[in-house]
């Protein structure tokens, strides 16, 4: 009983590009849903906290402002959080995009896997540092 042999399945298993962007595109769904579950749990505090008094909402946003401002750290951090986020979310709606034609049977050569799935982190990447600083500009 002691001497069978194991199977080797996952230290012999090659990985693919296919099965990795798969699996990323999983993950990335699920960090969106928790990411964008935080924000609306945080938002619905907020509101709450303001509904008697307008003049919150204003006060937050000028504390925010006036952190950003005088804390670069902060403001690093800040930049960090959203270009995450950002990557998950371009990433996610670009590989959707990618497994929507596969859906229509188009794209399933290997060549055109490949150039599509670089083609999607590219874009990912490119998109989300685009809208990052233009969000932090706004900041």
């Amino acid at each position: 009983m002691h001497n069978r042999p194991t199977s080797p399945h996952l230290s012999i298993y090659k990985w693919q590009i296919t099965s990795v962007f798969s699996i990323l595109h999983r993950l990335s769904g699920i960090g969106l849903f928790v990411v964008f579950l935080l924000f609306a749990i945080l938002f619905s505090i907020g509101v709450e906290k303001t509904t008697k008094n307008h003049d919150g909402v204003l006060e937050i946003l000028q504390n925010f402002q006036n952190l950003t401002q005088s804390c670069v750290y902060f403001k690093y951090f800040i930049f960090s959080l959203i270009f995450i986020t950002l990557l998950g979310f371009f990433y996610h709606a670009l590989n959707g995009i990618r497994f929507l034609f596969w859906s229509f049977a188009m794209g399933f050569n290997l060549k055109t896997v490949e150039k599509t799935a670089y083609l999607v982190l590219i874009l990912a990447f490119l998109l989300s540092g685009y809208c990052s600083f233009k969000i932090i500009a706004l900041l």
